[in-house]
């Protein structure tokens, strides 16, 4: 059985400094990004978020960071 650890992504990405999960809106990527944000994390890996939203950002307080960009963070 294969687990997160050595998942040949990980052997992929290993020696990697930074990381950029992304997904196309729907929210259920998120979840599934989850997992490897935290293994990721723990291997010293800059991870970053990223996702396409249809919500209106201008109703939310995220700081806008250039036109169509807004940062939320996680913690």
């Amino acid at each position: 059985m294969t687990n997160l650890a050595t998942h040949p992504l990980f052997e992929r990405l290993r020696g990697a400094r930074r990381v950029r999960l992304a997904g196309a809106g729907g929210g259920f990527e998120v979840y599934a990004a989850v997992p490897l944000y935290l293994s990721l994390q723990a291997m010293g890996v800059g991870v970053h978020l990223a996702n396409l939203t249809f919500t209106d950002l201008g109703l939310t307080d995220a700081p806008e960071v250039c036109d169509g960009l807004r940062r939320v963070r996680l913690h």
